[in-house]
């Protein structure tokens, strides 16, 4: 068996996740989903849902240390809890709602677990991307897990502003990535 060694930071997060009482957060596979995405983007980052910022934590460890990371929660106390987990690692974390970071935007990566994305599924979300830009909905249950219709889906898989994939991330969970077309208007 061997052990996989985390970054500082996520290792933070996920010690901070534990102590709240959280044992679902985001999977390490996802993680490195995140980490991989974040390499190479080249504009503003945003997590929405930030939680106690295992999400956040992996997004910052894996792009440019030049690059601005946003992440919003809307529990207070959460928001609280992930300001003093990162400290100085160059991650805004704001209170409030996925809408707050508007301001912030157009995001060239923005990632959102499912909770958060089924509060929008009109597509608001996704005006927040600038043209290129890619998102990853995470924590989705693999198709033949969920009902036959699910809104979520629908809405980032079937966007006509989107080219989109879902992704299996483990054999009970899946994420969505997708990429805004450069033909899209913000």
């Amino acid at each position: 068996m061997t052990t996989e060694r985390l970054p500082g930071i996520v290792t933070r997060a996920l010690r901070a996740s534990l102590e709240a009482g959280f044992v679902d957060t985001t999977r390490t596979e996802t993680g490195r989903l995140l980490a991989t995405l974040a390499a190479s983007a080249d504009g503003p980052i945003a997590d929405f849902g930030t939680g106690c910022g295992v999400g956040a934590a992996w997004l910052r460890w894996g792009a440019p240390s030049d690059l601005e990371v946003f992440t919003v929660e809307s529990d207070a106390g959460l928001a609280r809890r992930a300001l003093d987990v990162f400290g100085s690692d160059a991650i805004t974390v704001l209170h409030g709602d996925w809408s707050d970071l508007a301001e912030h935007g157009p995001f060239a990566l923005l990632s959102a677990g499912e909770a958060v994305a089924r509060q929008d599924v009109s597509g608001a979300m996704i005006d927040l991307l600038r043209p290129g830009g890619i998102a990853v909905i995470d924590d989705l249950a693999p198709r033949g897990f969920t009902s036959s219709y699910d809104p979520v889906r629908h809405c980032w898989l079937d966007d006509p502003r989107l080219v989109a994939a879902e992704v299996p991330v483990s054999s009970d969970a899946c994420a969505i990535v997708a990429t805004k077309s450069r033909d899209a208007r913000i």
